[in-house]
């Protein structure tokens, strides 16, 4: 009995044990390239949302897919006269196929001739256009550099810089103590004045004044520089009045150089459209949508009554008769071409196609704005297939499992795709405008008005004051100073008058007088 027994346990326990891919029943599934959804890899085989949904409902429902791509990769188009369908919808309205597997949006033309699964996944129509790029109109000439003043604050900063060497002149001869002043006292008296004391009584000539103004922001300084109170407010004052203008001219140059004189090549609406009036769609207005002709997306702006559809539909017409090439884009590689060449065209397409192409187009393109999102995908069956039932229930379960969803993320919204971490598209062309909106508050900024630089004239000017009255200041002191010399002044012998009056004051010691050896010969003892 147990010799007998054990086979009979054997082919039980094998009757019971599900069907393996070896004797699984096989289901012809028609399939069409499109990123994303349905690809090959460099084996050759399926991938992409589509294979990986169809084998998980294989492995449920105990059958192994065979995918036949579409001869001639088109969803489908309905020929009234022959009563027939091309594409996807065709292979399985002819019965070639047992059901296919795309992203099909359910239509009521389609429903009449093939039956649909539950949806699988909400999709809408999305625009796409091109990145908005810069325009660069700048033409910089030689004197760009002049340009970020204008010609009042030039013309006010060199009569600053004229008054200043001028002044720093008259101090220098009037001022009784600067040096010059001193030293032709005592050469009216007195004719053998050394070369030393003259090179640097003319120290401070018009022309050395002038060129001791400008040297002052130099490191290596100048020879000598003025000891009385009105020439060392006039030095620093003037130095205040160099920053400021330093200053300002280095910002305004940033300034000129940043605000180039360009733009965006063309700012769509970023806000989604349903929400607008046609009135406030002025940033499609000027360009022509396209999409696939004789798609369901055709189908849909031609039979709207919605005023924006309807605008976008005569925008097209009028394109189509303008170019008739756009008769020929059929796959979303030529559409996204002609998007991304040209500026005047933005695509029309479903929002996950838009998704993928906006991540993995090399940042070529954004979804710039949601047309609809009340349109959904499904499988396609023939009308009265017996697996359509069984299709739909595991369709549910794995919809509400987040298996779907996770798919989804797996092939669209991962972050290997080139531009995965880049700024979302709306808040890109935020930036754009953002930028573009700087960039024209510094062109009206510039160039640099004498009104807007008045503030650093202005204190120099006031500081004038200040050094007229540092100029009192320094006669009062050496007037004060001279007479307490004379009124303490002892009496001497009258010989001695003429020798003392040959005596000269030693110059200032400076180090100029270190680099010239004859001046230091004359002056040492």
């Amino acid at each position: 009995m147990l010799i007998f027994g054990l086979p009979i346990a054997l082919w039980t326990l094998l009757c019971l044990m599900p069907a393996g891919p070896a004797n699984a029943e096989t289901l012809q599934v028609a399939v069409i390239e499109l990123e994303g959804f349905c690809m090959r890899d460099l084996h050759g085989k399926w991938v992409g949302l589509m294979p990986d949904l169809v084998r998980e409902l294989g492995k449920e429902l105990h059958f192994q897919p065979n995918f036949t791509l579409v001869a001639d990769g088109r969803y489908g188009a309905y020929d009234e006269k022959n009563d027939t369908w091309s594409g996807l919808i065709g292979e399985v309205y002819h019965n070639r196929a047992d059901f296919a597997a795309a992203p099909l949006t359910i239509t009521a033309l389609r429903e009449k001739h093939v039956d649909f699964s539950y949806e699988f996944m909400d999709t809408g129509l999305t625009v796409v256009v091109r990145r908005p790029r810069w325009k660069n109109q700048v033409s910089r000439s030689i004197t760009f550099f002049l340009g970020v003043f204008d010609a009042g604050v030039w013309c006010a900063s060199f009569v600053i810089f004229a008054l200043t060497g001028f002044f720093l002149f008259l101090n220098d001869r009037y001022n009784p103590r600067e040096f010059r002043a001193r030293q032709a006292e005592h050469s009216a008296r007195d004719t053998s004045v050394s070369h030393a004391l003259l090179a640097q009584m003319n120290d401070f000539s018009l022309f050395g004044s002038l060129y001791y103004t400008i040297s002052t922001g130099c490191f290596q300084g100048y020879r000598r520089s003025p000891k009385s109170l009105v020439g060392r407010c006039l030095s620093a004052f003037w130095w205040l009045f160099v920053c400021a203008f330093a200053a300002s001219y280095t910002a305004a140059f940033l300034c000129a150089l940043v605000a180039s004189r360009g733009g965006l090549e063309r700012q769509f609406g970023i806000e989604d459209i349903p929400e607008l009036n046609p009135v406030g769609t002025d940033a499609f207005k000027g360009a022509t949508p396209v999409w696939f002709p004789n798609s369901n997306t055709h189908r849909f702006f031609k039979n709207s009554q919605d005023p924006v559809m309807q605008m976008f539909y005569r925008q097209y017409m009028a394109g189509l008769n303008k170019n008739s090439k756009l008769a020929n884009v059929n796959t979303v590689e030529a559409l996204l071409e002609l998007v991304k060449t040209d500026d005047r065209y933005f695509a029309v397409m479903e929002s996950t196609m838009a998704d993928f192409y906006s991540r993995y187009s090399g940042c070529e393109v954004i979804a710039a704005a949601t047309l609809i999102s009340d349109n959904s995908y499904a499988f396609a069956f023939p009308v009265g297939s017996k697996k359509l039932r069984d299709v739909n229930k595991v369709l549910l379960t794995l919809r509400e499992s987040g298996f779907i969803n996770k798919m989804y993320r797996k092939y669209f919204l991962m972050d290997h795709g080139p531009c995965w971490q880049s700024v979302p598209p709306a808040e890109t062309v935020a930036m754009s405008l953002a930028g573009e909106e700087m960039a024209r508050m510094f062109r009206s900024s510039l160039p640099l008005t004498l009104h807007s630089f008045s503030g650093p004239v202005l204190f120099y000017f006031a500081s004038l004051l200040l050094s007229a009255a540092a100029a009192l200041a320094d006669v009062y002191i050496f007037t004060r100073y001279e007479r307490y010399k004379q009124g303490n002044q002892p009496l001497q012998n009258t010989a001695e008058q003429p020798e003392r009056a040959e005596q000269l004051p030693e110059p200032e010691a400076s180090f100029g007088a270190l680099r010239f050896s004859d001046d230091q010969q004359q002056l040492s003892p």
